[in-house]
């Protein structure tokens, strides 16, 4: 995703994509998953900051912890709690 240097944006997907390196549920996903799993996890990041930036009324942990399951379940078959 092309932002502007230093825009909240930009900043925002730099913390996701820290947060995501680091997530072992997400990083064993990517090592045992299919072929096209790390091109997944790039979008997972970018799919993550759109989701996010549309759903900034009302937004709750409850909903984010949602997707992230959907997304895993359904993006790299992997259950995670």
């Amino acid at each position: 995703m092309d932002f502007p240097d230093n825009s909240p944006e930009q900043c925002f997907y730099h913390i996701i994509d820290r947060i995501y390196s680091n997530w072992t549920g997400l990083v064993l996903a990517i090592a045992h998953g299919s072929s096209d799993s790390k091109e997944k996890s790039i979008w997972f990041r970018q799919a993550t900051l759109s989701w996010i930036l549309s759903n900034t009324k009302n937004l709750v942990t409850q909903d984010i912890e949602e997707m992230l399951e959907d997304v895993m379940n359904d993006e790299f078959d992997c259950l995670v709690e």
